[in-house]
């Protein structure tokens, strides 16, 4: 029987839900940061021009993005459940599962997206644009892909096993390198120095280390779950891209 009183509420569960939500607060605000660092700092040591072009390159593999986000929803409530039975097995089964899909489903659009950039922005929108952010778009569609598309749901599954702590964090210092990282890069290389900070820390951080962070939570093998979400989707991939 469902039993709803406000007498029924207690301290500890309060404090439950506060370190919960803490921890959401902070990879929420590290995760605006690192959208937002990029086209601030451009603007700021280049012509505000350059921030569109940056913002367009980065914009168009995120805009499919939404496919994988959708299925983290579902993600997060199930391995709660799982966790609930202890079950530890099937979520590490799942999040394998889940994120090769994903990747998977994402990967056409990012090869297409690396290979024929270029013709789509100059279709789409001006041969400017195809100039300026064309470039970015495979060093952008790469970080992305390997980054968010193929490992989104492994951040979901902490969300749900509410083991995210250690993930909060990392989206933090992620956010501080990645300011620092474009504070130097910008007036050096410009918007592709931007891209390649930006990439290469969304690889390492939400690529690497949000597995290692899964995969110690899960009691699972890191090397395993990686070579298990990756290596099936590129063995088809790259020679689809190189044809």
């Amino acid at each position: 029987e469902f039993r709803l009183s406000p007498f029924l509420a207690t301290f500890a569960m309060f404090r439950q839900m506060l370190a919960y939500g803490i921890h959401t607060s902070l990879a929420t605000i590290s995760g605006l940061l690192l959208n937002q660092s990029a086209p601030l700092l451009i603007a700021h040591f280049l012509p505000t021009a350059y921030a569109g072009y940056y913002g367009m390159a980065f914009r168009v593999p995120n805009y499919s993005v939404d496919l994988v986000n959708r299925v983290g929803f579902i993600t997060g409530s199930h391995s709660a459940e799982l966790a609930a039975k202890n079950d530890l097995g099937a979520i590490a089964t799942m999040g394998i599962y889940i994120n090769r899909y994903c990747f998977a489903m994402f990967a056409p659009m990012a090869m297409a997206m690396i290979v024929y950039g270029k013709e789509l922005f100059r279709l789409w929108l001006t041969p400017e644009m195809a100039t300026m952010s064309a470039p970015l778009l495979p060093v952008l569609a790469t970080g992305i892909t390997l980054g968010i598309a193929a490992q989104y749901n492994s951040s979901s599954i902490l969300y749900g096993l509410g083991k995210h702590k250690g993930y909060a964090i990392s989206v933090a210092v992620e956010a501080t390198l990645c300011v620092a990282g474009l504070y130097l890069a910008i007036p050096r290389y410009g918007i592709m120095g931007a891209a390649w900070v930006t990439s290469v820390l969304l690889v390492l951080n939400r690529g690497l280390v949000t597995s290692w962070l899964l995969s110690r939570a899960v009691r699972f093998s890191m090397l395993a779950y990686l070579r298990s979400i990756y290596v099936p989707p590129l063995l088809v991939a790259v020679p689809a891209m190189l044809l």
